[in-house]
């Protein structure tokens, strides 16, 4: 199974969305879209510098806690 099908069958199977970070030697724009596209939340071409993959993951994660709150909130209301 390839990078974009793994990224599609855990979207399809999760019940909460889990932050996915696609690392890979495709860094063409076709391929940063394939990977969005297939549900990640973020494009990293290899090879990766450490503050880079430091900050993606601080970004993703970020992201990912806003919208839980967003969620309990409209659950609350």
């Amino acid at each position: 199974m390839d990078g974009l099908s793994a990224v599609r069958e855990i979207r399809d199977r999760e019940t909460d969305h889990t932050p996915i970070i696609m690392l890979t030697a495709n860094a063409m724009s076709e391929h940063v879209t394939q990977s969005l596209a297939a549900g990640a939340d973020m494009h990293l071409g290899k090879p990766i510098r450490a503050d880079a993959l430091y900050a993606a993951i601080a970004q993703v994660l970020d992201a990912a806690g806003e919208a839980e709150a967003l969620r309990r909130r409209r659950s609350m209301n």
